[in-house]
């Protein structure tokens, strides 16, 4: 699912595999994927946490597999990189065809679920059917 190729490199490719990192590995959301912003992870006793306020307005704070966070970690550089200034705090922004970052945080769920169909269908064929919160059952799944 993840793109670890030669051409991972560029900035929807690293971006993509930060939010399939935290679907799948904290279970989010899309509403809390999205509301992510850049002082939302901390670290504590050497391990990276997630502090999100999730559903019924509720703080939740999340443990974050290393794995998953290197992904988010690649995101980051890009993100920070970024000199222009940016409309709010938001982890993820939105990009134009060519990469460039824009100066505006994705706000629609429904970006977050074209960007799991798109690799989920990049992956395991055309015929396939995933949803965000497919993400989510499989964390369940995994932690079970």
């Amino acid at each position: 699912m993840f793109c670890e190729t030669s051409q991972s490199s560029d900035h929807f490719t690293i971006r993509d595999n930060a939010i399939l990192a935290l679907l799948i590995g904290c279970g989010l959301r899309r509403s809390e994927l999205l509301s992510i912003n850049l002082n939302s992870f901390y670290k504590k006793n050497d391990r990276w946490w997630l502090k999100i306020v999730g559903k019924g307005n509720k703080e939740r704070r999340i443990p974050i597999n290393t794995n998953h966070f290197n992904y988010v970690k690649k995101w980051l550089k890009i993100r920070m990189a970024f000199e222009l200034p940016v409309e709010g705090d938001y982890l993820f922004l939105r990009l134009k065809k060519e990469g460039h970052l824009l100066r505006h945080g994705i706000s629609a769920p429904s970006t977050i679920y074209r960007i799991v169909l798109n690799r989920c269908k990049g992956v395991l064929g055309d015929d396939v059917h995933a949803s965000p919160h497919d993400m989510r059952r499989t964390m369940a799944t995994l932690l079970y």
